[in-house]
């Protein structure tokens, strides 16, 4: 067999599961391959063992064979295949013994795999081409050990490898494990030169690169100025945004509050020309009481994933923050652009086991700046949210906004109740979901505020009850129905006057818009085909008043105006017939009542009238009569008996304020 040139090395980044993976050169023995996994979660690399972690197949074969992993290996992860055999002989000829070709091609096969084995590890290292001038005048032997001491192995102006001078050369960098590291070895450095620092101090980040200065040109500060000696510091080489950690400030997952703080107040205001600050992920900070320090003009980055309070309680935050008066700051400009469609998600899998998980909740917060005062308990001033959630009672999503607070309670910089906390009158406080305001000065008492109206004292502080903590403004569902101040659970649209609105009466007002512009309120219903049904609607219009049109928007059936009040096209009552030899028969809602008794009847009075009701009395037969009363007053006070059929009297009620009593008004005796 022969050796092909086809490498001694196959790599692969595997998928999920993969067991095989074929190797392309000869080998002669199973061992003769070595097999590493570098995991993608982990970036670990791991050489496998032979029978432990797979097995081998296609030894002897010049094409190669594979490699099959006993346990697959996962998505991404890489394999590297290389030949790794023992660089000796195990063949030895005898005199007069066997000279077996197959004997010797192997051992011959053997020796050019040797050979390509370590080509394949020469070709990898640094290496000048044949024709470099540098192989014609180069000593790469080592020098003596006091030779070679404090120098670092380079290459001179003119390329020449040699041992460069203790310094490194102006403009050139070395890189240090921390900063203490690179003030130890000031004295191997030159201004000019540019260094890394791997870490700021061991353990706490802030990797950066730094610049070997003048020192009687700077003043040493602890955050990005360090002395080195006499005649050098150390200046940070600031990129945008600075880190925190580059500062001496670590990310360590501690409390990095006051050291924030005290950078801050080091900064003149608006004097810095860089004013963007990153505070790095693992930075625990309290939010409120950094910002108070904070320079007009500067921004931070918050990457921390910490906003952080005395009683450790600790919110994942991240973003972009500033402070200042209303003449030093600026509005903060969150921008996403695209050409295409520029996006915003917010992602919830649902399946941290949680009420908001299950409902799949995603919000907007508008805050009102921190809480401050509260017992060490802070986080936001929650103002409104915007909220998109599965409905409570239904399968169907919602968005809603909800208030979180009163303006009143806002703008007061409100806190939260806590017990024995002097608070004066005015001073607005939450507690639990509702919202209150101080009536009383005083210390507070045991009994935190629970009432969802009046005024109810803690046991030292009166509190006025003013509005819920979190109250549904509007909600709109997949549905399609609309509820301001409600829930459109049953409804397609329900409006409802909210408890903060001082007028209690509902007022809608629906306004046209151009010249002699009308204003229409027009309800469709379905008839049993599902088709709209069109019906009468109302318009407005100006000199004309208010009409009931017909479907066709041609006729109007009705008009009203302020001063000719109602005119209407056709009047028709509605009418029910009496019961059967009733002598007080009812008229609840109606407007004509028929009389049909089957016997002599004589009709006293009318029940369950309304004031003004007017009631057109008909008969259809001559059995029946009517008896003037105080209380059911015939014309000239005058019994009328049994008129002939379809003879009518009307009669309306007088107001009961004035006098309960019927009053014919109207007579046709037939």
């Amino acid at each position: 067999m022969a050796i092909n040139d086809s490498g001694t090395r196959n790599q692969y980044t595997a998928t999920a599961g993969q067991t095989v993976f074929p190797y392309t050169f000869e080998i002669f023995d199973k061992d003769d391959i070595k097999v590493q996994q570098k995991v993608y979660l982990t970036g670990v690399t791991t050489t496998l063992t032979e029978g432990t972690h797979y097995t081998v197949s296609g030894v002897d074969n010049d094409a190669g064979g594979n490699v099959t992993l006993i346990t697959g290996a996962a998505v991404s992860d890489t394999i590297t295949l290389s030949r790794d055999m023992a660089l000796e002989r195990l063949t030895d000829y005898q005199n007069s013994g066997d000279f077996l070709a197959a004997e010797v091609n192997s051992e011959e096969d053997r020796q050019w795999a040797a050979i390509q084995q370590i080509d394949s590890k020469a070709s990898i290292g640094i290496r000048p081409t044949i024709d470099d001038p540098i192989l014609n005048s180069t000593n790469t032997e080592l020098a003596a050990p006091s030779i070679r001491a404090g120098k670092a192995l380079g290459f001179t102006t003119t390329g020449v490898l040699d041992y460069l001078s203790g310094t490194m050369p102006v403009g050139t960098f070395r890189s240090y494990s921390t900063l203490a590291a690179l003030v130890a070895d000031v004295a191997n450095t030159t201004i000019g030169d540019t260094v890394y620092l791997e870490e700021r101090s061991t353990g706490n980040g802030g990797g950066a690169w730094w610049k070997v200065v003048d020192a009687t040109t700077v003043t040493e500060n602890e955050y990005d100025i360090v002395t080195g000696d006499a005649t050098r510091s150390f200046q940070l080489v600031k990129e945008y945004p600075v880190k925190t950690s580059q500062l001496g400030i670590p990310a360590n997952y501690t409390n990095q509050t006051s050291s924030l703080v005290s950078f801050f107040d080091t900064l003149g205001e608006g004097t810095d020309d860089l004013d963007y600050y990153e505070i790095p992920f693992n930075t625990i900070w309290d939010r409120t009481t950094v910002l108070a320090s904070l320079p007009i003009g500067v921004t931070l980055f918050d990457n921390s994933g910490f906003d952080y309070n005395t009683a450790g309680e600790t919110v994942k935050k991240f973003g972009l923050a500033d402070f200042g008066s209303a003449s030093g700051s600026h509005d903060m400009h969150w921008s996403i652009e695209s050409s295409h469609h520029p996006i915003i998600e917010l992602n919830n899998h649902g399946n941290a086991g949680s009420t908001s998980a299950a409902l799949r909740r995603s919000s907007l917060l508008i805050s009102a700046g921190n809480l401050q005062k509260s017992g060490g308990r802070l986080g936001f001033r929650g103002a409104a949210i915007h909220q998109y959630t599965k409905s409570n009672t239904s399968n169907y999503w919602q968005w809603q906004l909800r208030s979180l607070a009163p303006w009143v309670s806002v703008n007061g910089q409100y806190e939260r109740w806590i017990t024995s906390e002097s608070v004066s009158s005015g001073d607005y406080r939450v507690n639990g979901n509702s919202h209150y305001v101080a009536a009383s000065t005083g210390t507070t008492g045991a009994t935190a505020p629970t009432h969802t109206s009046g005024t109810v004292s803690d046991g030292g502080v009166d509190w006025t009850y003013l509005d819920s903590s979190d109250r549904t403004i509007y909600v709109i569902d997949e549905r399609g129905r609309i509820g301001l101040n409600a829930s459109p659970e049953s409804n397609t649209l329900e409006l409802v006057t909210s408890q903060l609105d001082p007028n209690s009466n509902f007022n809608a007002s629906f306004k046209a818009r151009g010249a002699s512009s009308s204003a229409s309120l027009s309800l469709t219903p379905t008839n049993s085909g599902s088709a709209a049904a069109v019906q009468p609607f109302l318009r407005a219009q100006d000199g004309v008043g208010l009409r009931v049109m017909n479907s066709a928007g041609a006729t109007e059936l009705m008009s009203f105006g302020d001063t000719k009040g109602v005119s209407v096209k056709e009047f028709a009552m509605q009418h029910t017939v009496a019961a059967d030899l009733d002598a007080t028969p009812s008229v609840a809602g109606v407007g004509t009542l028929i009389l049909s008794n089957t016997g002599a009847t004589t009709v006293t009075g009318l029940d369950d009238g309304d004031d003004n009701q007017i009631v057109r009395i008909i008969t259809t037969n001559a059995n029946t009569s009517f008896t003037h009363s105080s209380t059911f007053m015939l014309q000239g006070s005058i019994n009328v008996t049994t008129p002939a059929a379809y003879s009518s009297i009307t009669m309306q009620k007088i107001p009961t304020s004035i006098s309960s009593r019927w009053v014919e008004v109207a007579r046709s005796i037939k």
